[in-house]
C-alpha cells in the first residue's frame, strides 16, 4: 500500500551562509566554483569572501597594485585579479547565492 502524501521543502531561515577565508589559506577559482555548487545543493544562499588580511593581500587592485606586489603568498599562482573576482560574483549568482566580498582595508594589511 502507498499512501498519497506532501513535502513542504522551505529553509527556516533567510540567511543560510559560510565564511570562506582566502586570505590565510588561498584557495584557486575551480575550487571556489565548486564550494558555491555545493552550497546550492543544500539550499545555502550566503558566501562570505573573506579576501585580504594580515596573512596576505591576494587581490590584484588596478588602483593600489603594489598591495598584491607585496602582500599575496604568491604573486603569479595566488592572486584574484578584477575579473576573477567577477567571474565568482557570476557563477554563484547564476546558482542564487549572493557573494560578500570582504577586504579588511585599511587596517589589516600587515601583509
Amino acid at each position: 500500500v502507498i499512501f498519497k502524501g506532501s513535502l513542504m521543502d522551505e529553509p527556516q531561515f533567510g540567511h543560510r551562509g559560510m565564511l570562506i577565508d582566502t586570505a590565510r589559506y588561498f584557495l584557486p577559482l575551480d575550487v571556489l566554483e565548486k564550494l558555491i555548487d555545493s552550497m546550492a545543493m543544500v539550499k545555502m544562499n550566503v558566501f562570505h569572501w573573506h579576501i585580504t588580511d594580515d596573512q596576505s593581500f591576494p587581490f590584484v587592485s588596478t588602483t593600489c597594485p603594489k598591495l598584491s606586489k607585496k602582500g599575496a603568498y604568491h604573486q603569479l599562482k595566488c592572486t584574484y585579479n578584477e575579473d576573477d573576482v567577477e567571474k565568482l560574483l557570476d557563477y554563484a549568482r547564476q546558482r542564487g547565492i549572493r557573494v560578500i566580498p570582504e577586504f579588511d582595508t585599511p587596517a589589516h594589511t600587515l601583509s
